[in-house]
């Protein structure tokens, strides 16, 4: 009888919780306070997207148009054509406003991959609509011969375009060759030859010195049997300068060759720098000459018979 008594009296007590917390829910929701809250709340969920709707497209405004005027390159190197900026911005679609999301992305890509360009620093934009391109440029140092035509490269063995320079501009480089690997399909590529590769370092390590020393070209020298034998070896060519006056500077390999035995590349400029200041240049007093710098002790020289100066640029001396 205990237990029958003590049923109805819980159940009781839990309808009367029950009520108590609907009770609480109503009081709280319906003071002023709170309603005033939904209100609100309810009124920004329906009427901004309409204001919005409403609002005034500013990125069409004339004071936020980005246009082609108004981009600018900054520190642009003599080498580069002065047409470069207005030839890249002609194939783009220029976006009409600088607060188009990802912008600085965007312009970025128009250059990333133009043959002249390294590497794209930093672009940059500004109010009243601007934008301030920073690029690191590829500069030419050489020029391949191949089939009687004349390709630039960078330090890179990168290909420049060729039609940017005049025919008395490419005669002012030094010439490369030989070189048995045609040139890439596209302008911006590396010229995949050991030759090439390794030739284009030493014409930019040489590039203070070339006038100085009247050179006129950098040639490599024949294979070896051993690299001939040796196909799976990595191909480490030397190479020889020719200067002006016909003489041939036996000059060993590249500025970044890891052969045993090689000379530092500053060690040769000092070896030729003195041979030059003794005897007033490279052809005096009998030559032209062939005159050997890789030995670890001296110089020796002898006499060519003829002179060896490059055939494509005796018309200019």
């Amino acid at each position: 009888m205990l237990f029958s008594k003590k049923t109805p009296q819980k159940g009781k007590r839990k309808q009367q919780v029950n009520e108590t917390s609907e009770n609480w829910l109503v009081r709280s929701l319906f003071r002023p306070f709170t309603l005033l809250w939904l209100a609100l709340i309810t009124a920004i969920v329906v009427l901004v997207p309409r204001i919005y709707e409403k609002l005034p497209d500013i990125t069409a405004q004339n004071r936020y148009q980005l246009t082609r005027a108004n981009i600018y390159l900054q520190d642009r190197p003599d080498w580069v054509p002065a047409h470069f900026l207005n030839s890249v911005l002609a194939k783009q679609t220029i976006p009409e406003s600088v607060l188009e999301p990802e912008l600085a992305q965007t312009i970025s890509t128009w250059f990333r991959n133009e043959p002249w360009v390294k590497k794209v620093n930093a672009v940059r934009i500004s109010y009243p609509p601007a934008a301030t391109v920073e690029l690191t440029f590829r500069e030419p140092v050489a020029v391949v011969e191949l089939e009687g035509r004349l390709h630039p490269i960078d330090a890179d063995a990168v290909i420049l375009p060729r039609e940017d320079f005049s025919p008395a501009t490419l005669e002012r480089f030094p010439i490369l060759q030989p070189s048995k690997v045609p040139p890439p399909l596209y302008e911006g590529i590396v010229w995949d030859d050991d030759v090439i590769k390794k030739g284009a370092v030493l014409a930019n390590q040489l590039k203070p010195y070339w006038k100085q020393f009247d050179f006129v070209a950098i040639r490599a020298l024949p294979k070896t049997e051993a690299h001939s034998l040796s196909e799976n070896q990595d191909y480490d060519p030397a190479f020889e300068i020719l200067s002006a006056s016909g003489s041939v500077i036996i000059w060993g390999r590249s500025p970044n060759s890891t052969h045993p035995g090689e000379l530092a590349f500053d060690e040769k400029i000092r070896r030729l720098i003195a041979y030059q200041e003794r005897f007033q240049g490279f052809a005096q007093p009998n030559g032209p000459y062939e005159i050997d710098i890789t030995h670890w002790t001296d110089i020796s020289r002898r006499v060519l018979t003829e002179a060896a100066t490059h055939p494509e640029r005796n018309h200019r001396r």
